[in-house]
Protein backbone atom coordinates (compact mmCIF):
# COMPACT_ATOMS: atom_id res chain seq x y z
CA UNK A 1 0.00 0.00 0.00
CA UNK A 2 2.59 2.52 1.23
CA UNK A 3 5.36 1.34 -1.20
CA UNK A 4 2.12 1.74 -4.35
CA UNK A 5 1.53 5.15 -3.15
CA UNK A 6 5.44 6.83 -2.72
CA UNK A 7 6.14 4.44 -6.36
CA UNK A 8 2.81 6.68 -7.88
CA UNK A 9 4.22 10.46 -5.97
CA UNK A 10 7.79 9.55 -7.06
CA UNK A 11 6.46 9.47 -10.84
CA UNK A 12 4.06 12.37 -10.59
CA UNK A 13 6.97 14.60 -9.37
CA UNK A 14 9.27 14.01 -12.09
CA UNK A 15 12.36 15.36 -11.10
CA UNK A 16 11.00 18.06 -9.02
CA UNK A 17 10.83 18.07 -5.37
CA UNK A 18 7.35 17.08 -5.04
CA UNK A 19 4.63 17.00 -7.20
CA UNK A 20 1.11 19.40 -6.76
CA UNK A 21 -2.39 17.97 -6.45
CA UNK A 22 -2.99 18.91 -10.11
CA UNK A 23 -0.71 16.32 -11.22
CA UNK A 24 -2.33 13.52 -9.50
CA UNK A 25 -5.69 11.67 -10.72
CA UNK A 26 -7.61 9.03 -8.69
CA UNK A 27 -8.15 6.83 -11.89
CA UNK A 28 -4.54 5.94 -11.70
CA UNK A 29 -5.11 4.55 -8.08
CA UNK A 30 -7.92 2.71 -8.11
CA UNK A 31 -6.97 -0.06 -5.89
CA UNK A 32 -5.23 2.26 -2.70
CA UNK A 33 -7.93 4.88 -2.76
CA UNK A 34 -9.72 3.44 0.33
CA UNK A 35 -6.59 4.04 2.45
CA UNK A 36 -5.51 7.15 0.71
CA UNK A 37 -6.54 11.18 1.70
CA UNK A 38 -5.50 14.38 1.10
CA UNK A 39 -4.65 17.24 4.02
CA UNK A 40 -5.20 20.77 3.17
CA UNK A 41 -2.57 22.78 4.46
CA UNK A 42 -3.55 26.35 5.69
CA UNK A 43 -1.74 29.01 7.18
CA UNK A 44 -1.92 32.07 9.17
CA UNK A 45 -2.23 30.73 11.86
CA UNK A 46 -1.47 26.72 10.78
CA UNK A 47 -3.27 24.02 10.83
CA UNK A 48 -4.55 21.24 9.07
CA UNK A 49 -7.94 20.23 7.55
CA UNK A 50 -8.78 16.71 6.22
CA UNK A 51 -10.02 17.29 2.54
CA UNK A 52 -10.66 13.78 1.73
CA UNK A 53 -10.31 10.78 3.74
CA UNK A 54 -10.88 7.36 2.34
CA UNK A 55 -13.11 4.77 2.98
CA UNK A 56 -10.95 2.14 5.04
CA UNK A 57 -9.72 4.92 6.93
CA UNK A 58 -12.91 5.89 8.02
CA UNK A 59 -13.84 2.64 8.80
CA UNK A 60 -10.56 1.60 10.48
CA UNK A 61 -10.98 5.26 13.06
CA UNK A 62 -14.45 5.02 13.58
CA UNK A 63 -15.20 8.64 12.06
CA UNK A 64 -15.53 10.72 8.83
CA UNK A 65 -13.22 13.75 9.21
CA UNK A 66 -13.84 15.33 5.54
CA UNK A 67 -13.81 18.78 5.80
CA UNK A 68 -12.85 18.89 9.53
CA UNK A 69 -9.54 20.31 11.07
CA UNK A 70 -7.12 18.17 13.23
CA UNK A 71 -8.02 19.24 16.02
CA UNK A 72 -11.85 19.16 15.62
CA UNK A 73 -11.11 15.55 14.36
CA UNK A 74 -10.49 13.34 17.21
CA UNK A 75 -8.59 13.51 20.36
CA UNK A 76 -6.03 16.20 21.51
CA UNK A 77 -2.96 14.28 22.28
CA UNK A 78 -3.60 12.08 18.92
CA UNK A 79 -4.22 15.28 17.14
CA UNK A 80 -1.06 16.90 18.78
CA UNK A 81 1.15 13.78 17.57
CA UNK A 82 0.12 13.90 13.76
CA UNK A 83 -0.07 17.71 14.05
CA UNK A 84 3.88 17.26 14.72
CA UNK A 85 4.51 15.13 12.01
CA UNK A 86 2.41 16.97 9.53
CA UNK A 87 4.41 20.08 10.38
CA UNK A 88 7.92 18.10 10.12
CA UNK A 89 6.70 17.05 5.90
CA UNK A 90 5.84 20.66 5.26
CA UNK A 91 9.26 22.25 7.10
CA UNK A 92 11.48 19.17 5.27
CA UNK A 93 9.31 19.19 1.73
CA UNK A 94 10.33 15.48 1.50
CA UNK A 95 8.18 12.60 2.36
CA UNK A 96 7.98 11.11 5.91
CA UNK A 97 7.10 7.17 6.86
CA UNK A 98 6.10 6.79 10.37
CA UNK A 99 6.52 3.14 11.62
CA UNK A 100 5.07 3.37 15.09
CA UNK A 101 2.29 1.68 17.56
CA UNK A 102 -0.70 3.03 19.33
CA UNK A 103 -2.72 1.38 22.50
CA UNK A 104 -6.35 1.84 23.30
CA UNK A 105 -6.99 3.78 26.21
CA UNK A 106 -8.33 0.50 28.52
CA UNK A 107 -5.63 -1.66 27.35
CA UNK A 108 -1.95 -2.13 27.61
CA UNK A 109 -2.14 -4.12 24.14
CA UNK A 110 0.00 -1.93 21.38
CA UNK A 111 -1.30 -1.99 17.73
CA UNK A 112 1.29 -1.39 14.47
CA UNK A 113 0.54 1.48 12.17
CA UNK A 114 2.12 3.08 10.13
CA UNK A 115 1.76 6.55 8.42
CA UNK A 116 2.82 7.81 4.77
CA UNK A 117 3.37 11.77 4.49
CA UNK A 118 3.81 13.07 0.81
CA UNK A 119 4.18 16.73 0.27
CA UNK A 120 2.15 18.18 -2.42
CA UNK A 121 3.07 21.80 -4.20
CA UNK A 122 1.47 23.95 -6.26
CA UNK A 123 4.37 26.64 -6.67
CA UNK A 124 7.62 23.90 -5.76
CA UNK A 125 8.38 25.44 -2.87
CA UNK A 126 5.59 25.75 0.20
CA UNK A 127 3.72 22.52 0.80
CA UNK A 128 0.44 23.47 0.61
CA UNK A 129 -1.41 19.76 0.62
CA UNK A 130 -0.18 16.76 2.07
CA UNK A 131 -1.23 12.79 0.28
CA UNK A 132 -1.24 10.29 2.65
CA UNK A 133 -1.95 6.98 3.50
CA UNK A 134 -1.96 5.08 7.19
CA UNK A 135 -2.37 1.75 7.56
CA UNK A 136 -2.38 -0.86 11.04
CA UNK A 137 -1.96 -4.37 11.64
CA UNK A 138 -3.14 -6.17 9.16
CA UNK A 139 -6.48 -7.34 10.83
CA UNK A 140 -7.37 -4.29 11.57
CA UNK A 141 -11.03 -4.56 11.39
CA UNK A 142 -11.03 -6.80 13.92
CA UNK A 143 -8.85 -5.01 15.88
CA UNK A 144 -10.84 -1.69 15.48
CA UNK A 145 -14.37 -3.78 15.72
CA UNK A 146 -16.30 -1.37 18.18
CA UNK A 147 -13.27 1.40 18.65
CA UNK A 148 -13.14 4.46 17.86
CA UNK A 149 -10.31 7.84 17.54
CA UNK A 150 -11.02 8.49 20.96
CA UNK A 151 -9.80 5.67 22.42
CA UNK A 152 -6.63 5.72 20.83
CA UNK A 153 -3.02 6.70 22.87
CA UNK A 154 0.46 6.95 20.99
CA UNK A 155 3.29 5.48 22.78
CA UNK A 156 6.36 5.62 19.83
CA UNK A 157 7.07 6.18 16.41
CA UNK A 158 9.99 5.70 14.59
CA UNK A 159 10.12 8.15 11.40
CA UNK A 160 12.07 7.42 8.21
CA UNK A 161 12.69 10.18 5.59
CA UNK A 162 12.95 10.20 2.09
CA UNK A 163 16.67 9.09 2.11
CA UNK A 164 15.85 6.32 4.08
CA UNK A 165 13.12 5.01 1.03
CA UNK A 166 14.59 3.68 -1.95
CA UNK A 167 13.05 2.63 -5.27
CA UNK A 168 13.73 -1.16 -6.83
CA UNK A 169 12.13 -1.68 -9.59
CA UNK A 170 9.51 1.07 -9.59
CA UNK A 171 8.47 -0.31 -6.12
CA UNK A 172 9.31 2.11 -2.71
CA UNK A 173 10.58 -0.43 -0.21
CA UNK A 174 12.60 0.99 3.01
CA UNK A 175 16.64 0.56 3.01
CA UNK A 176 17.43 -2.59 5.92
CA UNK A 177 19.56 -0.47 7.61
CA UNK A 178 17.24 1.85 8.51
CA UNK A 179 14.14 -0.46 9.01
CA UNK A 180 16.46 -1.83 12.41
CA UNK A 181 15.64 -0.49 15.89
CA UNK A 182 18.45 2.42 16.73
Amino acid sequence: MHQGLFAYWDRKRAGRPMPSRADLDPIDIPSLLAFVGLIDVLESPRRYRYRLVGTGLVNAFGRETTGRELFEAGPARYAGFLSRLYTMCCAERAPLLILGSCRYQDTLAGRAMTHLLLPLSTDGRRVDMILYSSLNEPDRQCLWLNRTADDIDVIDGEILRLEDLQLTDGTATIAPESAQAG
